[in-house]
């Protein structure tokens, strides 16, 4: 019985993890402890994974530019943003993501998302792959 009851508190404070947003109808918030980030592969022209780009990430709207930690697994994989923007993004924010390594660079455009509650991410637009450019 302690056992099923801590296990009940327990559920409960990992689904209460975010505030209810002011809203009308005061509806009330459950995040959960899921992260979500819109990930992408950056490739070159023979469609091969390409790491080590310096990315900025700026939001077209407000003119902010995140700081977004990139990945260190997986060769060619970048972030283009994650959960813990929700409170600095707005529901179809167009993100902009440039990378730079030496000459070569990639831009990709985002349109992002945010639930209601704000507490995850989503891509409504924008690309899964980016081809390198080369000078």
């Amino acid at each position: 019985m302690i056992i099923t009851r801590f296990a009940a508190v327990a559920g409960f404070l990992a689904l209460s993890a975010c505030d209810p947003l002011d809203s009308e109808d005061e509806r009330p918030c459950v995040c959960t402890d899921q992260f979500v980030s819109v990930l992408f592969w950056a490739v070159d022209s023979l469609q091969t994974p390409q790491d080590s780009f310096v990315v900025t990430v700026r939001n077209h709207r407000n003119g902010e530019t995140y700081d977004v930690p990139q990945p260190t697994w997986g060769v060619g994989v970048y972030r283009a943003i994650d959960d813990s923007f929700t409170r600095r993004v707005s529901n179809g924010d167009p993100i902009q993501v440039t990378g730079e390594r030496g000459a070569r660079s990639f831009d990709a455009q985002f349109l992002i998302g945010v639930d209601d509650c704000q507490c995850h991410v989503h891509k409504i637009s924008g690309p899964d792959t980016v081809v390198i450019e080369n000078p």
